[in-house]
């Protein structure tokens, strides 16, 4: 029960109903949250006022999904015993939840005030900036959990990885080495020391991970991410045969574990293509949006980067906030992209319009512009131009081996990128995004731009100059010096971005012949 005594719980309840309770808690603790739920429930019809009885009565609530349930219990635990941290944690938790981003981070800030020795809040808090786009104001509260107990691994990975997308990789260095001392065999934090790409797994790591995926059995999940820092150590080390022996293992493990249709998302790529996207001219909408879209590793962060040292952009990162919005309007209709969003009235696209202002501006600056670096979006790019009429679509296009290949051969956040996992799968998912893309520039020739990796590192002024052009942005110098830039970048490229633009970085011909099967599959 967090930092609190199971004795001190219910302490104001008969001894009947405290053992009941006592029961329904330890339901809660084995994983029994229905179970839990019903005897809660039960138990509050005969004491609506007990604050540890609400508080765990609306966790419960929580961890079976009923949200809008949890919230209103959890708000008469916080009117019961508003100086109870543990109330005010769960209370915050539950309103991140449901999208209350500022009435939950504000009460999981109270919940550390009321508790400031009390290590798990400030990892709450911690964590739940993070999620939620914060990675800066991040650093001070897990560094205080830490600081609380040293011993919490959940805090210090946390802390390791918001030193990463801050630009501090010798401090993330430091915390992942920190984490393999408490657990030799930590994939993730293998992983996070790998994707510093600066070197920091030497050949007695290699010879540890080796050893280590020599065993047998082991969890899965972990033998996935051991493979690919495995991988990426290998290739650091110019071992390119081995490194593709080991990166091949851990997508194979990947396409067991999660695996992907691409005929089904082919179908829903050529259904958004054939569709009339009637695009009426409706007055502009502030701030306007930049949509970067494109294949993950073809350089969206870095087009951002550049785009957020303009004193009139604020980036948003990746955020998922077009597909919710999308989301929430095909679930009224049969669930699938795009049917029945071409026919929407334009009344309607203009609420979802701003639905989606509202959720995406939500906590960051007040610049005229906001970039929205989701790669995926491409698929959504018609219904993207008649939600935000000025919006603007910037392509980022690579050479398909390159970009297919660095997808292959990292794991992304949340395996949330399943195509990426077997050749078959990654070269179809390029030609659906290639098609698409050529579709949406030829449909909105004033509305979509796109952006070559290569003609940028070719020849950098012009390709930003043109970049800031397009989008409707006077040209500044600092654009030039992406590298230089102080936001967080929460990606895979976030070492990548803070060195200066060079030739050279193709890695795919190191590969020779071990490439073949993708070079055949991609034009």
């Amino acid at each position: 029960m967090s930092d609190r005594s199971q004795a001190s719980l219910f302490a104001r309840l008969d001894a009947e109903l405290r053992d009941n309770a006592m029961h329904a808690v330890q339901a809660l603790q084995s994983g029994q949250a229905d179970a839990a739920r019903n005897r809660f429930e039960q138990l509050l019809q005969r004491a609506p006022d007990d604050a540890d009885l609400l508080r765990l009565t609306g966790m419960a609530q929580r961890m079976c999904g009923r949200l809008e349930q949890a919230v209103a219990t959890l708000e008469r635990a916080v009117r019961a015993a508003p100086d109870d941290p543990l109330a005010a944690s769960s209370f915050g938790l539950t309103c991140l939840a449901l999208g209350w981003r500022d009435k939950g981070l504000a009460e999981l800030r109270r919940a550390c005030d009321l508790a400031p020795q009390a290590a798990a809040l400030w990892n709450n808090l911690g964590k739940a900036l993070i999620d939620h786009g914060r990675v800066g104001d991040a650093l001070q509260p897990l560094q205080t959990a830490l600081d609380r107990d040293p011993g919490m691994s959940q805090a210090r990975f946390s802390l390791a990885y918001a030193l990463t997308v801050s630009g501090q990789a010798d401090h993330a260095a430091h915390h992942y080495r920190q984490l393999l001392q408490q657990r030799p065999d930590d994939g993730e934090a293998w992983m996070g020391l790998a994707q510093l790409k600066s070197g920091q797994l030497d050949d007695q790591d290699i010879r540890t991970l080796q050893a280590l995926l020599a065993g047998d059995g082991g969890d899965p999940g972990n033998r996935i991410a051991l493979g690919f820092a495995l991988g990426q150590a290998l290739h650091d080390r110019q071992r390119y045969a081995e490194a593709f022996a080991a990166w091949e293992q851990a997508n194979w493990l990947l396409c067991q574990r999660k695996p992907w249709d691409p005929r089904d998302f082919s179908a829903r790529v050529d259904a958004a293509v054939a569709a009339d996207w009637p695009v009426p001219d409706l007055p502009a909408v502030r701030p306007r949006v930049i949509f970067i879209v494109g294949l993950p590793r073809s350089g969206t962060s870095l087009t951002e980067q550049i785009l957020a040292c303009h004193p009139d952009v604020v980036a948003g990162g990746e955020l998922g906030t077009l597909s919710h919005v999308l989301e929430e309007e095909l679930a009224h209709r049969s669930g699938r992209w795009p049917d029945g969003l071409p026919q929407l009235p334009v009344p309607r696209w203009q609420q979802l319009g701003a639905d989606y202002l509202a959720r995406a501006r939500h906590g960051l600056g007040a610049q005229p512009v906001l970039t929205d670096k989701r790669p995926g979006n491409w698929l959504f790019v018609p219904a993207a131009i008649n939600m935000l009429p000025d919006a603007r679509i910037v392509v980022c296009r690579r050479d398909p081996l390159e970009a297919c290949f660095s997808c292959w051969r990292n794991r992304f956040s949340y395996d949330n990128q399943l195509f990426a996992n077997d050749f078959e799968s990654l070269a179809a998912h390029w030609h659906d995004f290639d098609r698409a893309s050529r579709h949406w520039r030829e449909r909105f020739p004033r509305r979509v731009l796109d952006f070559s990796y290569e003609a940028l590192v070719e020849d950098k002024e012009t390709a930003i100059r043109q970049l800031l052009d397009f989008c409707g942005l006077e040209f500044d110098p600092a654009c030039l010096h992406p590298e230089r830039g102080s936001g967080a970048v929460r990606t895979l490229s976030a070492t990548q971005v803070r060195k200066p633009l060079r030739k050279g970085s193709a890695v795919a011909e190191r590969y020779g012949e071990l490439l073949d099967p993708l070079r055949r599959l991609l034009p």
